[in-house]
């Protein structure tokens, strides 16, 4: 393992210069990436790169050289990957690894950048191994977004799905006042109303073949919210049941609702199952007010990365078009 810091070169000039051609597949991931004639000779010594991009860094790289997308798809030994939440530097097969903070960019050479270079087989399988699960797996081929952007799936993700997942946003917004403790089954209702909500959009979603494609399942199937807050809901709906055995039995003993303090109750009815419950779950109204509010602030992030990303796979679609009569990319 050896440690690499460079400015005025490639951090992973060792690697360029070093290995020799190959018919091997070599794994690649970049957030953003700038080729000149070096990094493009470097490409063409393998017999397949699997390359990881980050379509929104390179979306604007293109904006402003529209050749850098053609420059890639002409490359018959190039199978590109876009994913929209890779910030990982890494070049890997079974012979070496670079595992840094420089970008597969000509760019990256102007900057002070550091990694570790390894020629250790073991090592560099571990790190091949943890590229294909996390980084690959959750990428998306060229081939399927260009795909999904001929059949107009992404459009239909931005028309018909991205506006009901701003509804459910709203939603949430407007469900925070549900956190004030009064009129139970009004509220239940309401909470019960977003739910149902979020499981329509969850169950349309992980229909989808093209938001899988798309790798934008994940996000818009709301699992995570949708488990938060099912388990509030359940929390405050026994609050209210336990309340209410509460008042009864308060009553039952003859005791004046209108002078009893907590306090009271918990010496009348300490150690009884509901008593403890009714305890446990006081915080409800407030863990379900956190929810939401994170809820909402979450969604609203993730509705503009999603647009943002899904506004660029239609900018590569449109780019490749133009292009792809002298590029016979498979």
């Amino acid at each position: 393992m050896q440690f690499v810091l460079h400015k005025g070169k490639f951090n992973y000039s060792d690697l360029i210069t070093t290995l020799p051609s190959s018919s091997t597949v070599v794994y690649i991931s970049t957030y953003n990436i700038a080729l000149d004639s070096e990094l493009q000779w470097f490409l063409k010594k393998f017999g397949l790169v699997h390359l990881v991009v980050n379509p929104i860094p390179f979306k604007s790289t293109c904006e402003k050289n529209e050749d850098a997308l053609y420059d890639l798809l002409k490359m018959k030994n190039i199978k590109l990957y876009l994913n929209r939440n890779n910030h990982s530097k890494i070049i890997v097969n079974e012979d070496m690894s670079y595992v840094g903070s420089a970008n597969l960019s000509k760019f990256s050479q102007n900057n002070i950048e550091s990694g570790f270079i390894s020629k250790e087989s073991k090592v560099n399988l571990d790190i091949l191994d943890s590229f294909k699960r996390d980084i690959l797996s959750e990428s998306s081929s060229f081939n399927d977004i260009y795909s999904n952007y001929k059949s107009w799936n992404i459009y239909n993700a931005i028309n018909k799905f991205i506006p009901e997942y701003k509804k459910l946003e709203e939603m949430v917004g407007k469900s925070i006042v549900l956190t004030i403790p009064v009129h139970y089954g009004n509220n239940l209702k309401k909470l019960d109303d977003l739910i149902d909500k979020a499981n329509w959009i969850k169950k349309q979603v992980e229909r989808s073949v093209s938001f899988n494609q798309l790798n934008i399942t994940q996000s818009l199937s709301l699992k995570g919210s949708i488990s938060g807050l099912t388990s509030v809901r359940h929390k405050i709906n026994q609050l209210k049941v336990d309340g209410e055995f509460l008042n009864r039995a308060s009553s039952e003993k003859g005791l004046d609702q209108s002078q009893t303090t907590m306090l009271d109750i918990q010496n009348e009815f300490g150690g009884c199952d509901a008593m403890d419950r009714f305890l446990r779950n006081t915080d409800s109204f407030t863990e379900l007010r956190e929810a939401l509010t994170d809820t909402k602030e979450e969604m609203e992030e993730e509705i503009k990365n999603i647009l943002n990303y899904l506004y660029a796979l239609i900018y590569f679609g449109n780019l490749f078009d133009k292009h792809k009569k002298a590029i016979k990319y498979s």
